[in-house]
């Protein structure tokens, strides 16, 4: 079978075969590399919880009856009955994460409907416990009443009880104006409407989050807002320029304690990149990698996808500029047959003879170096001579160099051109 690296060849050379299904190929399989690595997402930051971390959670207890014994256990008047209740709250909510995270690892198998049906339980008791902090006279005063209606909202929500969670909304805010919860809730309200579209709202949320004294919310603020630049909302056209700031921002303020954030801001990094000239495009992954240890690998990594990217968007011009520097400032990295090889490939996308014949000489280059440097695998050298076989087995009847570099690297293979008369 034609390999698709020489339908294109072939196609760009006039080919016989259908006019334009060898390209189209070329494209497609570059496309489908693209679609292989979707981008990350923003998630919904932690839950702030710095009460419920700070207590511990009781070991062994039952389930049957738990809240009628904590209520007996300690006097409704001793201050330590709030923290034993936060307590109970603590174990009933890992037992729910726990019965959540078997449910999700089963799927469609066996067991996974009872793990389901136990973290519904579970929080349903958790929402029963939080309710006595916040409803029971005796306890008006106690330290943890807004964390408990914050976790008991997330827990209605959670389990699709909408109108009583809207009602404890409107109670912790009437109750407690001030309260450092509301910002959190609003942060995923914001999340809601930006994955419904609803851009101008979500992003005067993500912009007070900014504003909010409480640095753990920027990065996933200035992360969210950046994805909603990408976007486009009643005609709008998306902001790569507002989303490349806002991601640049996002890896500033991001810490090695939060990777997912810094994952997606990187991959959001791409996609706003790709509206700007590959020489602004290089000097902004050059910075923000910097300070990442490996800096060098995560370097070339986001500019191979980079690279691939505006491939596939048909950037044929600034793909074949990114794969450039690669080729000339990692000239050590094991994946230079693999770039030159997708550089070749602008090329034959952008239908330039002439970049084609210089890439193809360049490929056949880096094979006979690899072909005579043991310190690459065996298997990659294979690959890369396979690759430049290909290359100059369809463009060499038309160029005499071509086929020197043929004669060169296959001195065993049948000749692909005409002896030249002495």
């Amino acid at each position: 079978m034609m390999s698709l690296l020489a339908a294109a060849l072939a196609f760009a050379l006039g080919d016989p075969s259908p006019s334009s299904a060898p390209l189209a190929a070329q494209i497609a399989a570059e496309r489908a590399r693209n679609t292989s690595f979707p981008p990350i997402l923003p998630t919904l930051p932690p839950r702030f919880t710095p009460h419920l971390r700070s207590v511990r959670g009781p070991e062994d207890i039952p389930d049957e009856g738990r809240i009628e014994r904590v209520r007996r256990s300690v006097d409704i008047n001793h201050p330590d009955f709030p923290a034993q209740i936060l307590s109970h709250v603590k174990y009933s909510d890992a037992k729910r994460s726990y019965h959540q995270s078997r449910a999700t690892e089963l799927g469609d198998r066996s067991g996974s409907a009872d793990h389901l049906a136990r973290a519904n339980e579970a929080s349903e008791q958790t929402i029963k416990l939080l309710k006595i902090l916040f409803t029971t006279p005796q306890l008006a005063r106690n330290p943890f009443i807004e964390e408990a209606m914050y976790l008991c909202i997330l827990e209605l929500e959670a389990l699709g009880r909408a109108a009583e969670m809207r009602d404890l909304q409107q109670r912790l805010l009437r109750e407690h104006p001030n309260n450092r919860y509301q910002i959190h809730l609003d942060i995923r309200a914001a999340h809601r409407s930006l994955a419904h579209g609803e851009l101008t709202a979500a992003r005067r949320v993500f912009e007070r989050a900014i504003a909010d004294p409480d640095p753990s919310l920027h990065a996933s603020a200035h992360l969210a807002l950046g994805w909603s630049y990408l976007q486009s909302e009643s005609g709008e056209a998306p902001r790569p320029d507002l989303a490349l700031a806002s991601f640049t921002r996002a890896i500033e303020a991001t810490t090695r304690a939060d990777p997912d954030t810094l994952r997606s801001a990187h991959d959001g990094l791409v996609h706003a990149l790709a509206a700007s000239p590959p020489a602004v495009a290089i000097a902004t992954i050059l910075r923000l990698t910097a300070a990442t240890n490996p800096a060098k690998r995560l370097t070339v990594g986001q500019l191979e996808r980079l690279a691939l990217y505006t491939f596939a968007r048909g950037q044929f011009l600034e793909s074949a500029e990114l794969y450039r520097h690669l080729l000339q400032h990692h000239p050590d990295d094991p994946q230079q047959c693999t770039w030159q090889l997708r550089l070749l490939l602008t090329a034959v996308a952008a239908r330039d003879p002439g970049a084609q014949r210089r890439e193809t000489l360049a490929l056949a280059d880096i094979s006979q170096q690899w072909h005579d440097n043991s310190r690459h695998h065996p298997a990659h050298r294979q690959r890369c001579q396979d690759d430049a076989r290909t290359a100059l087995s369809a463009l060499t009847p038309h160029d005499e160099e071509l086929c020197a570099a043929h004669r060169r690297l296959f001195p065993d293979a049948p000749p692909l051109c005409a002896a030249s008369p002495p």
